[in-house]
């Protein structure tokens, strides 16, 4: 089942690209756009049987924003992404298709008082070592393997902020969809280091004051406190990868 790092061989290719252009209407508002994307090749072949393993992985993320000052006292931003992330391995395929954005108010009702409002979701596709099928030998006791079927990550937040001059006070409210995280099992007397997919959500609230500098300005400090919390569970409906 398992093999060493020196009985097999690899190769990878990656090809990546860039895009973005910006429209400015007046002094309110901006308009922006940007496009980035890659492919990766990779093949691996293993010197005890010759088989060989071909992993396709091919990923774009294509954002629009637009910002937009009302006054001196409100202020405003709209984003919008849009991710298609596509793996072909061991003779499968998986295409996943994510949304995210964000929509930002700040607004300053009297002087020297800020509050924003902040909702946001990211997406967050497997990383490279993520994904690759093949087992690869750590140390004497534990194996670690890819799983090139795993879900795009999701991420929702909101967080509220109020500041007053040097206090500040924040709250925030997140919640993790398909989040990748490391698993542990237990194999033929051996350790198997995986990956799969979890939910979370977590929150967290935290204040503080600062920075001050004493009259003679020869020192200056910051207070911070922060107190938060996160709950986890594994969704047993994930598509998992096994040897």
């Amino acid at each position: 089942l398992f093999f060493t790092p020196n009985q097999y061989h690899h190769k990878r290719n990656v090809y990546s690209a860039s895009f973005d252009a910006t429209k400015t209407f007046n002094q309110r508002g901006s308009l922006n756009f940007s496009t980035n994307g890659f492919y990766r090749h990779y093949s691996g072949r293993e010197n005890n049987n010759n088989s060989l393993q071909i992993n396709n992985n091919f990923y774009l993320n294509s954002t629009i924003s637009y910002r937009h000052r009302f006054n001196q006292k409100l202020s405003g931003s709209l984003i919008f992404s849009m991710i298609n992330y596509h793996v072909s391995a061991e003779g499968q395929n998986e295409n996943q298709t994510a949304f995210s954005g964000a929509a930002i108010i700040r607004f300053s009702p009297i002087k020297d008082w800020d509050v924003s409002l902040r909702y946001f979701s990211s997406v967050s596709p497997p990383r490279y070592s993520e994904v690759l099928s093949y087992t690869n030998r750590k140390d004497s006791l534990i194996y670690e393997t890819g799983n090139p079927f795993l879900k795009t990550a999701v991420t929702h937040g909101s967080n509220l902020s109020i500041n007053k001059g040097s206090f500040y006070i924040s709250v925030s409210l997140q919640y993790a969809g398909n989040r990748i995280a490391s698993e542990y099992q237990w194999t033929n007397n051996s350790i198997l280091l995986t990956s799969q997919n979890i939910n979370n959500t977590g929150w967290s609230i935290s204040g503080g004051i600062g920075p001050l500098t004493s009259k003679n300005r020869k020192f200056s400090y910051r207070m911070n406190l922060t107190y938060g919390g996160e709950h986890l569970w594994h969704n047993e409906n994930k598509n998992t990868y096994t040897d």
